[in-house]
């Protein structure tokens, strides 16, 4: 089989009525996303959305359920994309955590 998908994962981390997003440079435009990346070998997807939410915004999260899932075929280079959205809560700001290389900041 010479099609697979790409596994990602996106996390909606909500506290008060507030929402967390990045900002980050994607194809040379800086825009505003959610957390959000890619499912490593041997990682469960809850792992991997913590694991990203943590390395983008320097929060870790705990993750309370699903929000939806998805698929999507980029029509530059044809990939496509299975991801799964989670919605979560704050748990501990962890300063020490060095943001991702294409993150600008959390807002």
């Amino acid at each position: 089989m010479d099609w697979q998908p790409h596994v990602t994962v996106a996390t909606l981390v909500e506290n008060d009525g507030k929402f967390l997003f990045v900002e980050e440079i994607k194809n040379g435009q800086r825009v505003i996303n959610q957390p959000a990346g890619h499912l490593e070998q041997h990682e469960s997807l809850i792992d991997a959305a913590r694991r990203e939410t943590l390395e983008e915004t320097q929060w870790r999260v705990e993750i309370l359920g699903v929000v939806g899932f998805g698929l999507y075929t980029a029509p530059a280079n044809g990939v496509t994309y299975q991801r799964t959205s989670f919605y979560a809560r704050p748990v501990a700001y962890c300063p020490e955590q060095p943001l991702d290389n294409d993150i600008e900041q959390a807002i």
